[in-house]
């Protein structure tokens, strides 16, 4: 071996040692969650605590591997070994909370504590803050340091922020010895629910099953001329559903569908502004729904299932209406002159989505016809996807070592996944802690309604900027977390149902994302389109509008949510019918031609009418009006294009 190979091999053995660590840890976090689920050897703190440590050793060991991969330099290095000794330090903290586990859960809660626990808090708390800035940015890390220093100075606070104030070591062992904070619900979901989940997602990526996805979006694209552009809608959808992440679904279905798009005639700024608005409104399509209906279901107190059923119908809203945008502006600006070549779905295309078609299918009988937990639905669905894979590997590619690596791969990559969840959770708990030690959430939710004057339509209001102010940056589960905690108690307060009220802050939560200035999904689809951000911004508004309209659906018409039948079927059809009527009205199109200002005018009426109107009679008679208007503005359209051919 010559010299530079020796340089060049030992100058590489800093990055596989930190490729080799964070594989490693990765998979032991997939095989801790697993483990769980199939045999519950641990408490559930018991086990978020394991996970937590695996987790964070995995993202700074990720950390590591990605700054060495950057240039092989001494500050690369330094920060590399700084980020591993951290992430050691932090499991090693881990291990001790594991060793004192029994003696915390029954004196920690009465803050019975020594200066070891303190420091190792201190560790916790600490880190914890660090990778939620490293992955989300500054804005909730920030939001964690002001908490804490709110628990620490509110003796010297006025009005609803002042309360006793907290000692620092009080403080921190109220986050962490008292398995609170920390250790709160959020993590204990985020190391069982979610993680199974994340697992499954994991898999199906390394499986090929997203590509399967893209692919079957172009299907659809050999359809209609629309049809290449809902590409986008329909694979940002299902990966969305999966991931959680406005922005990680971005970045995985936008490096395809945005440059698709713009070779097709779609202009940077709308590519860019369809796939951010498709891959936000992933997170609320059930069965899965990101990772919102875990939480909604455990603060709320319901079974999962029926908060996958109460988001069904207000999901199925936001694609028909972002669906029909798309569709009538691609016409309408003839954008794309032809449809892209190729097979349509053949058998053969069918039985090789089978593998992924069947898991799904499970899991919907697990969790909806036999009321299964998350983490079990979880459970039976990786099962049977690795039982679906074997035998495609097995049977049909004859390559069970292929399944073996693609496995562990899968594995790999969901506890990649996991990773930063683990640490939101904890972050987040902190948060909750200090909001319900305090009190501060209770104050700030009596004193919206006090604001409001008993007045319904301006505590909704107030409610919905809120909401939207308190997502600005932040990830969604963070931004739901937050309205849950201080917003959502006050619409219950007004006399609207838990998961009706909870529903409603959690999308304007998630439609914060499209809200500028912030906007973080659209400025990762601007790195993509080229386009500049405030031109993507306006477009997404315009295909995203009524989806601002879509909370205050179903609180008027709260049988969308809350399923009763057959109320439930005819809101469904007069909200629906009356969203076709607010598309007309912002594409000014009525899918053969253009509308006018009456025309649109109209069309605006009408569908307020027939989703909003406090009588169902006075629905129906809009309705009825709806269909009359677009049957006589389509005759009235082709009447014109006969007598131009004419």
């Amino acid at each position: 071996m010559t010299a530079t190979a020796e340089t060049e091999t030992g100058g590489r053995l800093p990055e596989r040692l930190a490729t080799g660590a964070f594989r490693l840890t990765a998979l032991v976090t997939a095989l801790l969650v697993i483990a769980y689920a199939m045999f519950y050897p641990l408490d559930r703190p018991e086990l978020s605590n394991l996970v937590l440590g695996t987790s964070t050793l995995t993202f700074y060991a990720l950390y590591t591997k990605t700054r060495l991969e950057d240039g092989l330099n001494t500050k690369s290095k330094m920060f590399g070994a700084a980020a591993m000794l951290t992430g050691l330090v932090f499991l090693g903290a881990t291990f001790y909370v594991h060793f004192v586990y029994d003696r915390w859960i029954s004196t920690g809660s009465l803050l019975v504590y020594n200066s070891t626990d303190i420091l190792v808090g201190t560790i916790l708390v600490v880190v914890t803050t660090h990778v939620v800035y490293e992955e989300y940015g500054g804005v909730l890390a920030a939001v964690i340091v002001a908490v804490m220093l709110y628990g620490l100075v509110g003796n010297h606070l006025p009005w609803i922020f002042e309360h006793s104030g907290y000692g620092i070591e009080e403080l921190i062992a109220r986050q962490t010895v008292s398995m609170s904070g920390v250790y709160a619900f959020i993590l204990q979901i985020m190391a069982t629910w979610v993680a199974i989940f994340l697992l499954l997602a994991g898999l199906v990526e390394e499986y090929g099953g997203f590509d399967y996805i893209t692919e079957s979006g172009m299907k659809i694209a050999r359809r209609s001329k629309s049809g290449l552009v809902q590409t986008a809608v329909v694979s940002s959808m299902i990966v969305g559903m999966m991931m959680g992440a406005a922005v990680s679904n971005v970045a995985i279905t936008g490096s395809f569908t945005i440059p698709l798009m713009k070779d097709r005639g779609v202009p940077a700024s709308v590519a860019g502004a369809i796939e951010s608005v498709a891959s936000t409104g992933g997170q609320i399509l059930p069965p899965i729904m990101g990772l919102a209906a875990f939480l909604m279901a455990d603060i709320v107190g319901i079974p999962f299932s029926e908060v996958v059923i109460g988001g069904f119908l207000p999901a199925m809203l936001f694609y028909i209406t972002i669906g029909l945008g798309i569709h009538f502006r691609t016409k309408k600006e003839e954008w794309i002159d032809d449809v892209p070549e190729g097979d349509g779905v053949s058998w053969g295309f069918l039985l090789r989505g089978a593998q992924y078609i069947i898991p799904i299918v499970v899991l919907i009988y697990v969790l909806i016809a036999l009321e299964f937990g998350p983490l079990e639905a979880g459970k039976y669905t990786l099962g049977t996807l690795l039982l679906t894979t074997v035998v495609r590997y097995g049977v049909i590619d004859r390559d069970l070592r292929g399944w073996v690596e693609d496995t562990i791969n899968g594995l790999i990559r969901g506890g990649e996944m996991l990773a930063p969840f683990m640490a939101l959770g904890a972050g987040l708990g902190i948060i909750i802690n200090i909001y319900g030690s305090t009190g501060l959430g209770q104050k700030i939710a009596l004193n919206l309604m006090v604001m409001a004057a008993g007045v319904m339509v301006v505590a909704l209001l107030i409610v919905m900027f809120v909401s939207i102010l308190f997502g600005m940056g932040m990830p969604t589960p963070a931004a739901y977390i937050l309205v849950a905690t201080v917003l959502a108690p006050a619409l219950v307060r007004l006399g609207f149902e838990p998961l009706v009220s909870h529903m409603y802050v959690f999308y304007f939560a998630l439609l914060s994302s499209l809200t500028p200035p912030v906007a973080v999904p659209i400025a990762m689809a601007t790195t993509i389109s080229g386009s500049g951000f405030w031109e993507t911004v306006v477009e997404a508004l315009r295909f995203g509008v009524w989806l601002f309209f879509i909370p205050f659906m179903f609180l008027a018409n709260p049988a969308l949510i809350i399923w009763s039948f057959p109320e439930t079927v005819l809101q469904f059809v007069l909200v629906s019918s009356g969203c076709v009527g607010l598309v007309f009205t912002s594409t000014g199109y009525n899918g053969f031609a253009e509308l006018g200002s009456p025309g649109r005018s109209i069309a605006f009426i009408l569908g307020i009418v027939t989703i909003f109107a406090p009588d169902t009679i006075i629905q129906i008679g809009g309705l009825i009006c709806m269909l009359v208007f677009i049957t006589l503005s389509v005759l009235g359209s082709r009447s014109e294009h006969l007598q131009i051919a004419g």
